[in-house]
């Protein structure tokens, strides 16, 4: 009731939100029950693709269901071995400390948890579960850019103050042919530099590689603060108005602090080949690979040309 007289749902939608729920879940418990186990309870997430009702995220799985073996639950209903995440939760209950739970598990905590999400898998498919090998991160990346949800690379234009824009837009025209997100942020070393650590927290843990450009004149600390706060490479690309300017200021943006590097390239145009090629993707130096294949062969046929 709640839900139609808050205006999340007319009560036609919710209706049918009802019954696709349950028509699933009727579904699930006898898949479960004929791989002799009991699907307890469960949750299903719904969403609107303009206006048609659709179901997101994963079903029936560990990490959204309850899952007990049907023998054990004929045995003892209340001691029923719960084969789910609910291992997890009950060993982060029991080892709180200070009333937290711990921000981590320990690997036969982890192992355990892989062995039981298996065991369902194979219980209910009646395939035998392969793990994967290698970096998770890596798996994930791979699987995101191979489905088009995220691009090869992420580049972040950071500049000083929104006057720096036109510059940054500059530098972001000579990457439009190139498989990267182009991102446009605004903070100030001097002004409000508290927010690089925000933007540390995102860019740090990102699942594809990132490059920042800085663009920042005069006394530019924005490049050696960023790079202190960034396990990334960043790039200085100054907005100099004339070779004056850059006579004067670049030497700000040339010596960085101690320990925390940032390369600066002076022409926008060359800021963005920097950038591609520090992502080191493999598609993007494949293709700069061929760039640089097309150009040596115009100058071939240029020397063949002026010798005829």
């Amino acid at each position: 009731a709640e839900v139609v007289t808050g205006g999340y749902l007319d009560a036609d939608l919710w209706q049918k939100v009802q019954d696709t729920a349950i028509k699933m879940f009727k579904k699930g418990q006898e898949v479960a029950a004929n791989a002799g186990l009991i699907l307890v309870d469960t949750k299903y997430e719904f969403g609107l693709l303009k206006t048609k009702l659709i179901l997101i995220d994963e079903i029936h799985t560990p990490d959204s269901s309850r899952f007990w073996k049907a023998t054990d639950y004929k045995k003892n209903p209340a001691k029923a071995e719960q084969i789910d995440k609910e291992f997890v939760r009950q060993w982060l209950l029991k080892n709180k400390k200070a009333g937290k739970v711990p921000d981590s598990l320990p690997a036969k905590v982890v192992n355990e948890t892989k062995k039981r999400y298996a065991s369902i898998y194979e219980q209910i498919t009646g395939n035998k579960f392969e793990f994967e090998e290698g970096d998770v991160k890596e798996r994930v990346y791979n699987n995101l850019l191979s489905e088009g949800l995220i691009k090869a690379g992420y580049i972040a234009m950071i500049m000083g103050s929104k006057s720096d824009l036109t510059h940054c837009k500059k530098i972001g025209a000579h990457l439009k042919d190139y498989p990267v997100t182009v991102d446009y942020r605004i903070v100030s070393a001097h002004k409000n530099g508290e927010r690089i650590g925000e933007m540390a927290d995102l860019f740090n843990n990102s699942i594809e590689p990132v490059v920042v450009v800085a663009v920042a004149g005069r006394s530019n600390g924005l490049g050696g603060a960023l790079s202190a706060n960034f396990n990334f490479p960043v790039i200085n690309c100054p907005p100099f108005s004339d070779k004056a300017d850059i006579q004067v200021n670049v030497y700000s943006s040339l010596m960085m602090p101690s320990a925390t590097p940032a390369m600066t390239v002076m022409h926008t145009d060359n800021a963005a080949r920097a950038a591609l090629r520090s992502l080191n993707v493999r598609s993007i130096r494949e293709q700069i690979g061929q760039e640089i294949d097309a150009m040596k062969a115009k100058l071939i046929e240029a020397d063949n040309s002026v010798r005829n």
